[in-house]
């Protein structure tokens, strides 16, 4: 049903992440009539699917590392057994109290939240599309706030089962007996080592001539030495080309130095970076 009435807040804010979120709260205490869009979950990537939920479950084989490295501290303990469902269960406890949190926050401060889609139709008027209408805003002041989303690349076999981006790996409940992640970059590094500590073999495949390209040579060196001590096996140079399905497991075929190669492995993680959230946004107009 189409709502044929303007609306005119003050401020329309679309997305509803940290950056979201935390100006709809600043403006709204300045005295600003806000309206705050999401199409998802109120936190964005950041508190649903990204920082938070890894940080909780980095916590967790944070904590299976200290106790099966005990016995360097004189401190005896018997076999590790580790329940990964629980520690993605905890994890979404985390994640639906601190939702919640904002949530109650925006409402008692009076910032009316929408969940629906926002599609710009000039360089004045938004249409909010819900569940149950659609609406036509036409604020005096807007802010973009849509973060960004998983990149993909453009190879074939990202559509097979057990082939992850950043977002659909932490749904899942199970840890697999190897992973292989494509893209070294600070995500694909922290999945890398978040796996490892809880027992999988990890292998990572990087197009460039190093892992975390943007940080100091000197980090990335001392972080090499941790990978090392947990088992990581990581490959530079290497350009991933395909992902075949070969007797209940995933190929990843590649080039390295010229020659081409593969990785059997479980699972696959496709974490090459990420690109803005406009899609549908209407920005032409």
């Amino acid at each position: 049903m189409i709502n044929h009435n303007v609306l005119s807040p003050d401020l329309l804010v679309i997305g509803a992440g940290p950056g979201g979120y935390v100006a709809s709260i600043h403006a709204r205490k300045k005295g600003y009539r806000v309206v705050l869009v999401e199409k998802q979950s109120i936190g964005g990537t950041c508190l649903n699917v990204g920082c938070i939920p890894t940080k909780a479950l980095i916590h967790a084989a944070d904590r299976v590392h200290e106790i099966k490295t005990a016995d360097q501290l004189g401190i005896s303990v018997g076999s590790v057994e580790i329940n990964y469902q629980k520690m993605v269960e905890q994890k979404d406890r985390i994640v639906s109290q601190l939702s919640s949190g904002i949530s109650f926050l925006l409402q008692k401060l009076g910032v009316e939240v929408i969940t629906g889609t926002a599609t710009f139709q000039n360089d004045q008027q938004v249409l909010v599309t819900t569940k149950e209408e659609t609406l036509l805003f036409e604020p005096k002041q807007i802010i973009l706030a849509t973060g960004a989303k998983s990149k993909h690349l453009p190879i074939s076999g990202l559509d097979l089962p057990n082939v992850f981006d950043s977002t659909s790996i932490l749904a899942q409940s199970h840890l697999p007996r190897s992973l292989c992640v494509i893209g070294g970059g600070v995500i694909g590094m922290e999945f890398a080592f978040l796996f490892a500590r809880l027992g999988v073999r990890v292998q990572v495949l990087e197009f460039l001539p190093q892992v975390l390209p943007s940080v100091d040579r000197e980090v990335v060196l001392r972080l090499h030495r941790f990978a090392k001590q947990l088992g990581v096996q990581i490959i530079n140079n290497a350009q991933v080309n395909a992902i075949t399905a070969v007797q209940g497991q995933l190929q990843v075929e590649y080039v390295h130095q010229g020659i081409n190669k593969s990785i059997s492995s479980e699972w696959v993680l496709e974490a090459v970076g990420r690109s803005p959230n406009i899609d549908g946004l209407g920005l032409e107009h």
